[in-house]
């Protein structure tokens, strides 16, 4: 059963497209320098740069690399000496998305790509924005006599 372009189903990068087009990235964001030719040719234990339009550098080692599809790259990397974050990313025709973790700040991160000015940005995520799963109630730790 094909679907006709009106009636094509949402697809997972509907959220990711709605928070591009939305006005957070225009508020908190910055544009975003990655070498996506190096990066498409790396293996696991390399390591990429990503340059903030700040000046602020970040050295992503990759932990794990694959294509998970044809033309779909799954890259988990630690993010400097790996105690200062983790992320997990998608490089897709020449696009890097996904989410960056800093631990030492509590933040995460929103990397994306905004077609209209055709660059790379990153932004941080407001944690009610972040996926919940439903159907369950929060998990509290229990609690020890100590």
């Amino acid at each position: 059963m094909g679907c006709s372009q009106k009636e094509q189903p949402e697809t997972q990068e509907e959220p990711i497209k709605e928070f591009i087009e939305s006005d957070e990235v225009n508020k908190a964001s910055l544009f975003v320098e990655v070498d996506i030719q190096a990066l498409s040719k790396s293996n696991q234990g390399d390591s990429f740069l990503i340059t903030l339009s700040d000046g602020t550098e970040y050295t992503l080692q990759i932990n794990r690399i694959e294509e998970t599809m044809p033309g779909v790259i799954s890259i988990a990397a630690n993010v400097n000496d790996g105690e200062t974050g983790q992320s997990n990313l998608i490089l897709q025709n020449e696009k890097l998305n996904g989410r960056i973790q800093m631990f030492k700040e509590g933040m995460t991160y929103q990397l994306g790509f905004e077609d209209h000015t055709n660059k790379h940005f990153i932004a941080p995520l407001d944690p009610e924005e972040k996926d919940v799963l439903q159907g369950s109630e929060p998990l509290e730790v229990p609690k020890t006599d100590g």
